[in-house]
């Protein structure tokens, strides 16, 4: 993409796009046709009217036109693109309106959110006039099909913050969101999963339905292992033991790591597995954590088991308790790697636990999230080839470092891998401009002018206006952008 275009973002950058001379304006009522079938009108209405502020009068009617298309124009009906053979939208506009033919509904909503990012208000005046879009010709399709985030839900995230992150998401093309509520979603499994504080179902579920709106499916996240009080290791917290410390059987004798000998521990997360999954919907997959088990075995029962067999037979056992619901787990994969054997790489298997030797135990139905925040080489795939080689699905997991996600994405890519899962942690609040980096790198393999720090600023300022047109407004200050702050910076890790 050239600077000059820079009034023409789309992102992720489309496969193909040529641009034509003339611009269509839009400043009379518009009517939006689609299939009888269609599931995408009131999300189309709706965003039509947030990036128009409400000034474009629009009217959506259903014809017999083919299946996953659309058509919008003042008067006339368009002609619908053909869609290349790879591409899954093919997007039209000229100076007779605007179409365009998908390969499916998810792909169709991704075509109209590429439209809307060409809209802009036309130039001149104090107020918006009418709008223009540049005519142009578009065939698009992803590199890799499954591309996520993992959001984290601290005490701290309030739900307008986790919207606009949804949305930021939808907007980037993502497949799927991972949500993981650290103590902040009221479960009737075991009260004290949640701190009183936390959200109850009826608040989160509208967010639920806004992942579906947008064209992407929610994932749900509970820890099954490690990070059993639902707080960071320097934080201190345990979300049960600090209230309720009779509880403490359930877990390790620190309290960090679930006990996997106990039979009420057991059938507590199958509760919790159950819940969660009745709440979400319907869902393609669960993940269940698994990382950072530093205490795992470590109590008088466990301590009787082969710590290797002892997790395999355990994380097994889930598994086929959800394959019966049609899902499939995720897991982290830094136990699942030799401490001794990875210099430079991220591995986390002891000599005493020995949770590595589990790899060649477990089912191959597990999916697994290869998190390596330190490589910013795409020649470091060595975890990513060793995950499947074995056998495994595998989704590379980068954090908030723009040079490992670029790495890490080109690594998926090259590899054929699953996938790819950002991770945001605690640090979103101020590394919001990861999430179109990474869908960028997700779906065309690259982040045209990295090199450029004018370019990568005027990226983030196209995203901040998109975010501003695609969420309703108006706002106050604390809800405006994407931080809540102006002069105080996160930079613990």
């Amino acid at each position: 993409m050239n600077m000059d275009r820079a009034a023409r973002v789309i992102y992720p950058e489309p496969k193909q796009v040529k641009w034509q001379e003339g611009t269509l304006r839009i400043d009379k009522p518009q009517v939006l046709t689609l299939p009888k079938n269609s599931q995408c009108g009131d999300f189309f209405a709706e965003t039509w009217r947030n990036f128009t502020s409400g000034t474009s009068a629009l009217t959506v009617n259903t014809t017999t036109q083919p299946e996953n298309t659309f058509t919008l124009a003042a008067e006339g009906v368009p002609v619908l693109p053909d869609l290349a053979e790879k591409s899954t939208y093919a997007l039209k506009i000229d100076a007779q309106g605007i179409a365009a033919r998908a390969a499916d509904e998810t792909a169709l909503r991704q075509a109209w959110l590429s439209m809307l990012q060409m809209l802009n208000a036309r130039p001149g005046g104090s107020e918006i006039s009418g709008f223009q879009i540049p005519c142009a010709e578009i065939q698009d399709y992803p590199l890799m099909k499954f591309r996520s985030a993992h959001l984290c839900i601290f005490p701290e995230t309030s739900l307008k913050a986790l919207e606009k992150s949804i949305q930021m998401l939808g907007m980037h093309k993502y497949t799927h969101v991972v949500l993981e509520f650290w103590g902040m979603l009221k479960l009737d499994a075991l009260p004290e999963l949640a701190w009183p504080q936390a959200y109850s179902k009826d608040q989160v579920k509208p967010l639920l339905q806004l992942v579906r709106d947008l064209g992407m499916k929610p994932v749900p996240m509970f820890n099954h292992w490690g990070h059993a009080t639902a707080s960071r290791v320097r934080c201190g917290r345990h979300v049960v033991l600090d209230q309720n410390p009779l509880l403490e059987p359930l877990f390790e004798p620190d309290g960090w790591t679930w006990c996997l000998c106990n039979p009420e521990t057991l059938k507590l997360l199958a509760a919790v597995r159950r819940e969660l999954i009745e709440f979400f919907g319907e869902v393609e997959y669960f993940h269940l954590g698994c990382d950072e088990a530093y205490s795992h075995a470590t109590c008088d029962a466990c301590r009787q088991h082969d710590p290797a067999k002892l997790l395999a037979e355990y994380l097994n056992t889930v598994n086929a308790d959800l394959k019966k619901q049609g899902i499939r787990p995720f897991i982290w994969g830094d136990a699942l790697l030799d401490a001794s054997c990875w210099d430079g790489y991220i591995a986390l298997s002891q000599a005493d636990q020995r949770t590595h030797e589990a790899l060649d135990l477990l089912s191959r139905d597990f999916i697994i999230a290869d998190w390596q925040y330190g490589i910013q080489d795409k020649t470091k795939n060595a975890t990513v080839k060793h995950f499947m080689e074995h056998g495994f699905d595998v989704v590379t997991a980068p954090w908030h470092d723009l040079l490992n996600i670029d790495a890490l994405g080109e690594i998926a890519i090259e590899q054929n891998a699953f996938g790819m899962m950002l991770t945001t942690w605690h640090t979103l609040p101020v590394h919001i401009d990861i999430l179109f980096q990474a869908g960028n790198i997700m779906w065309c393999g690259k982040n045209t002018g990295s090199d450029n720090p004018q370019y990568r600023r005027m990226k983030v300022t196209c995203q901040a206006a998109f975010l501003r047109k695609i969420r309703k407004g108006p706002v106050d200050f604390t809800d405006a952008g994407w931080r809540s702050f102006e002069t105080v910076e996160i930079r613990e890790s």
